[in-house]
C-alpha cells in the first residue's frame, strides 16, 4: 500500500535525515536519461516526490522499494505507449528470469507460448504485458523454460510431451507434431485387422462366437448362433483348446464332467469303460434293472424313470 505525500514536518524523511540523502540518490535515478524519453507523458516530479517519502518509511528492503517505484513510473509509461527498458541500466533491480526467458517491460499478450492456438491468436487483443517472457520471435515451450521458434514447438498429448516431427497413431489416422499442434491424416490400411492367424489357423469373416471344443465334440452337440466376427478359426481337424487349436484326434473322453486321457478306465454301471481317442469303449454288458420304492409312495422303475402316486 503506498502511503501518501503529506507535509514536510510528517515527511519520513524529514525524521530520519539519515536516509534523506540515500533516498536522493536512488530516487534521482527517475530524473535520469533512463527514464527521460517518458517524461513528456507520465509527471516524474510526483513519482520523484513518492519514491523519496517510501524509500524513508520502507520497514523492509530501501532498494526494493526504490525499485517499486522505478517499476511503477515504467508501468505508467507503457500504459502511454512508452518503453523503457530500465532494468538494463539499473541491475541492482534485475530479475532474475527462469531458463531461455526474459525480462521484458512490455511482452506480447497474445504470441506469448506454444499452446496458444491460431483461433486464440487471431481474436486475442494485444496489450503490454510486464514480466518475464521470451525473447521477440520465440515462442514459450511447454517445460515453462524453454524459448523455442514456432516450427520447433512440441506438442501434448496424454500428459506426454512429443517433439516437433514426432508421429503417433490415432485409430485410422497418423499425426504428426507440426508448429506445437497435431496435424492428422487418415491412413485407411491401419484400420484393416491383421490377418495373420496362428498355426493350425486360418482367417474367416464370419466365425463362430462357440468354436468346437474337445468337450463339445464328445457330447455331440452342435453350436448354433446368428452371432458372427472376423478372426482366425481352427483348421479342419482341429479343435479349440484353452488358447490354442490342437488336433481333435488328440482330445480326451469325458464323463461327469471330468477328462480322461487315452487308456483311463471308469466304471459306468456295470460296465468298464475305457477311453480310447475321445471315445469310450465299453464292455456292452447288458446290466440289471433296479427298481425302488420310498416316501408316500414313490417309485423309480428299473430304466431311470420316476413316479408319484398318492392314496
Amino acid at each position: 500500500m503506498r502511503l501518501q505525500v503529506t507535509g514536510e514536518e510528517h515527511h519520513p524523511c524529514s525524521r530520519f535525515p539519515q536516509l534523506r540523502q540515500q533516498a536522493e540518490a536512488q530516487c534521482l535515478k527517475l530524473k535520469s536519461s533512463v527514464f527521460s524519453s517518458c517524461n513528456s507523458v507520465v509527471d516524474v516530479e510526483e513519482h520523484y516526490a513518492k519514491c523519496l517519502f517510501d524509500y524513508c518509511a520502507a520497514d523492509a528492503d530501501a532498494i526494493e522499494t526504490a525499485c517499486s517505484s522505478f517499476a511503477d513510473f515504467a508501468t505508467a509509461c507503457a500504459d502511454q505507449g512508452v518503453v523503457l527498458n530500465w532494468m538494463e541500466t539499473i541491475s541492482e533491480c534485475a530479475i532474475s528470469c527462469p531458463g531461455d526467458t526474459v525480462y521484458q517491460q512490455c511482452g506480447s499478450a497474445c504470441k506469448g507460448s506454444c499452446d496458444i492456438s491460431q483461433e486464440d491468436e487471431a481474436s486475442c487483443v494485444e496489450v503490454c504485458v510486464e514480466g518475464c517472457s521470451c525473447p521477440d520471435g520465440l515462442l514459450l515451450d511447454f517445460d515453462g523454460e524453454s524459448c523455442v521458434e514456432k516450427s520447433n514447438c512440441s506438442c501434448l498429448r496424454d500428459e506426454k510431451t512429443y517433439y516437433a516431427g514426432d508421429v503417433v497413431k490415432d485409430g485410422c489416422q497418423l499425426c504428426m507434431c507440426v508448429d506445437g499442434s497435431w496435424t492428422c491424416q487418415n491412413v485407411p490400411d491401419l484400420c484393416q485387422p491383421n490377418r495373420t492367424c496362428p498355426d493350425n489357423m486360418h482367417w474367416d469373416d464370419c466365425r463362430s462366437s462357440c468354436p468346437l471344443t474337445c468337450e463339445s465334440l464328445a457330447s455331440g452337440l452342435e453350436c448354433i448362433t446368428d452371432i458372427c466376427e472376423a478372426g482366425c478359426v481352427c483348421d479342419d481337424g482341429f479343435v479349440w483348446n484353452v488358447d490354442t487349436c490342437i488336433p481333435a484326434t488328440s482330445c480326451a473322453c469325458y464323463h461327469g464332467g471330468k477328462s480322461y486321457h487315452s487308456g483311463d478306465q471308469v466304471q459306468i454301471d456295470c460296465n468298464t469303460c475305457v477311453c480310447e481317442g475321445q471315445a469310450w469303449s465299453c464292455d456292452g454288458k447288458e446290466c440289471p434293472g433296479e427298481c425302488t420304492v420310498f416316501g408316500d409312495p414313490h417309485y423309480k422303475t428299473f430304466d431311470g424313470k420316476r413316479f408319484d402316486f398318492q392314496v
